[in-house]
């Protein structure tokens, strides 16, 4: 902050007044650039009341604070009815067998011989009615009837989804109900996520048109990631913080809205062109930041969807939802330098700390990956360095989440499904002598002490 200011102090002194105002809003974007990150909750709470406020002045002062009661233009609410066909039936395998124990440490919250999911599965709050409870529960069909939820979407984030969008516009006129859609129910909760992630990014750009940079989601987003990597006993699902977002929106704008609403959703020329390659931003590109924020919505889903139960959420009938739906695949980096730097400086607690955030980012990369070769573009590990990294994760239950380790656990014990192959498995590029290895060193934790509780003998 001493630095930016003395930049501050130079331009005014040596520049003249014509040019100090351009200047002087850019050495204030460095200055704002340095204040403190989105790394904690109360943090990205505080950066969205924040947001909020800024977005609602600058609209006032656009739009002459207009508002409307008209019913056409108020926001609507679509039911939509999905159901498993009851001849589906997922493509899962169960592991082979292996004799040398748990590959997950003892002191990890995930069980030691089981595919179970964490003790704490992640929940998306979608609205469910007809008596269907909430959360991203196993899901039980009942006997002899074809398993249907009914969810509640606004139509705003349908339009999101090309599929989605069609069905509504079908008949010549926006439709109340849709469906039944014959597809997975639970995989619908995910894809609900992403269509409201990915909204975010719309929401940004129209934001940043009318009000500036001040009211950016980067940083709220680069928070979200953050916080969703991280270990927490009860984790945070993504979904939350686009609710409070929203709510704190409807409630500053009140009347106004729905008028909102309709310039965020008008304009399609703000959006870039989606691609499922690898993002990386230009700075001298005026489409810089929303190519970063569209891999900072790919990120956080991506370590979301690594969080939940693997046997029950697998990645490659997630990706073939988002593909049904209309949804361009995630874009993912296929390098983990973080990951790496940090795993030679594990043992250094002064070193390591420089790398945690990213490695920790590039860990949830990592197992994706892993568990589809489809996203794999520049795929240049071979087994031993594979393995190498996944000791490394599997062993440091402080450092990285319980959902993603058992994921991990559960690929390695080979139970991958890939695109309609039942065959194909991640470890069956592993051999024997290295699941041995694997199993001896990941059955003690190496980041929270050998020693366990207990009291010493008088």
């Amino acid at each position: 902050l001493a630095q930016a200011a003395l930049a501050v102090q130079k331009i005014c002194a040596a520049t003249p007044f014509a040019s100090r105002d351009a200047q002087a809003s850019k050495a204030a974007l460095r200055m704002a650039h340095l204040l403190h990150d989105c790394s904690e909750v109360y943090k990205v709470y505080s950066e969205v009341d924040h947001v909020a406020q800024l977005a609602v002045q600058g609209w006032d002062k656009r739009n002459g604070g207009r508002s409307t009661r008209k019913p056409e233009m108020q926001p609507q609410e679509i039911r939509i009815r999905v159901g498993s066909d009851p001849m589906f039936k997922p493509l899962l395998r169960e592991g082979p067998s292996r004799g040398s124990g748990a590959a997950t440490p003892r002191s990890s919250g995930a069980t030691s011989n089981s595919l179970e999911p964490p003790p704490s599965p992640r929940i998306i709050r979608s609205p469910v009615v007809r008596g269907v409870t909430q959360g991203m529960g196993v899901l039980r069909p009942s006997r002899g009837q074809p398993q249907e939820e009914e969810f509640v979407v606004p139509d705003f984030i349908l339009l999101e989804s090309s599929t989605l969008a069609e069905l509504y516009w079908e008949g010549g006129g926006g439709q109340k109900e849709l469906g039944p859609i014959r597809r997975s129910a639970a995989l619908f909760q995910v894809v609900l996520t992403f269509l409201k992630l990915r909204w975010l990014v719309r929401l940004h750009l129209a934001m940043v048109s009318f009000a500036g940079r001040r009211c950016s989601l980067l940083r709220m987003l680069q928070g979200c990631l953050a916080d969703t990597c991280e270990v927490h006993t009860h984790p945070h699902p993504p979904a939350q913080l686009y609710e409070l977002l929203m709510e704190t929106l409807r409630t500053r704008l009140m009347q106004r809205w729905p008028l909102f609403l309709a310039y965020v959703a008008m304009d399609d020329s703000r959006m870039p062109p989606l691609s499922s390659t690898p993002r990386r931003p230009n700075s001298r590109d005026a489409r810089a930041t929303a190519a970063e924020l569209w891999q900072l919505v790919d990120d956080i889903f991506l370590a979301y969807l690594v969080q939940l139960d693997a046997a029950v959420m697998p990645a490659s009938q997630v990706l073939q939802e988002l593909a049904f739906y209309g949804l361009p695949l995630p874009s993912v980096p296929n390098s983990f330098d973080g990951l790496q730097d940090w795993h030679l400086v594990k043992d250094l607690p002064s070193c390591q700390s420089k790398h945690l955030r990213q490695a920790q980012r590039e860990a949830h990369r990592f197992v994706a990956l892993l568990e589809s070769p489809v996203l794999r573009r520049e795929w240049q590990l071979d087994s031993d360095e594979i393995m190498e990294l996944a000791r490394t994760i599997s062993t440091h239950p402080r450092t990285f989440n319980a959902g993603l380790r058992a994921r991990l656990i559960w690929i390695l014990k080979g139970g991958t499904p890939h695109q309609g192959e039942p065959d194909y498995s991640a470890a069956d590029e592993v051999d024997e002598d290295q699941y041995a290895r694997f199993f001896t060193f990941s059955d003690g934790a190496r980041d929270i002490g050998r020693v366990g509780p207990g009291k010493f003998a008088a």
